[in-house]
């Protein structure tokens, strides 16, 4: 098994809207072959990351996906907030740090 963490390091005046897209996703990736789940974690502590994991049955499912149309469709809204961030020449409300792990058979 492969599995995908995204750590979203998020300031406080954007932490609704994070939220809000992340409580509203569309789902599609449930049907990304080789997907086998995943989970969105809200820090307890406001200073904390959000996490999402997402479980793949192997990598090489896990990068058809993000070289998908459907990967770039799910974070349209997303990114279109950091691109308008961006264009205003405001820093990015939002950090991401992306690792990958394989599962230790125990």
């Amino acid at each position: 098994m492969f599995v995908a963490c995204n750590y979203l390091a998020c300031v406080d005046e954007y932490q609704e809207r994070l939220e809000s897209l992340l409580r509203s996703r569309s789902h599609s990736i449930d049907n990304a072959p080789g997907f086998m789940g995943m989970k969105v974690l809200k820090p307890i502590r406001h200073a904390d990351h959000f996490l999402i994991v997402s479980q793949w049955y192997d990598q090489d499912h896990f990068d058809d996906w993000r070289e998908s149309p459907a990967f770039q469709l799910v974070h349209a809204r997303g990114f279109g907030d950091l691109k308008r961030f961006a264009d205003r020449g405001e820093q990015s409300p939002v950090r991401s740090t992306f690792r990958t792990y394989n599962l230790i058979g125990v």
